[in-house]
């Protein structure tokens, strides 16, 4: 995780994802996932890496959902559009164990949120506003 986080640059993207051109924004979600988990986890144990580089760069992959101009910008290509709805599951964790309370308007309508590779129903465990 640490490694993760030490590439977080001072506006939230991660380098080497944004080498991936239009799918910069894409691997930026994925990335969360496993990082927003970790950090529960981590906590949970008595170490907290939820530190201002997470919050950069979980804040810089929120935004896409309703902008993903900054990717563009970043890698100077336009980020592929999603076929289906975005990948969210990430933010039920955000929102609930760090109470990122901007991440619930990009939930409505998309629960229960359910992703057996970060531990099955993510809304039933983690959602709190529910």
């Amino acid at each position: 995780m640490e490694r993760t986080l030490v590439q977080v640059d001072a506006d939230g993207f991660l380098p080497q994802e944004l080498l991936r051109g239009a799918k910069a924004w894409h691997y930026h979600i994925f990335t969360m996932g496993p990082l927003a988990l970790g950090a529960i986890f981590a906590r949970a144990n008595g170490i907290d890496i939820a530190d201002a580089r997470f919050h950069r760069v979980a804040r810089r992959t929120l935004a896409g959902y309703a902008d993903a101009a900054a990717f563009d910008r970043r890698t100077g290509v336009t980020q592929t559009p999603f076929a289906e709805r975005p990948n969210v599951g990430w933010l039920e964790l955000y929102a609930g164990a760090f109470e990122a309370r901007e991440a619930l308007a990009f939930l409505q309508g998309r629960r229960p949120q359910r992703q057996p590779w970060l531990g099955g129903d993510l809304t039933l465990w983690y959602a709190r506003d529910v």
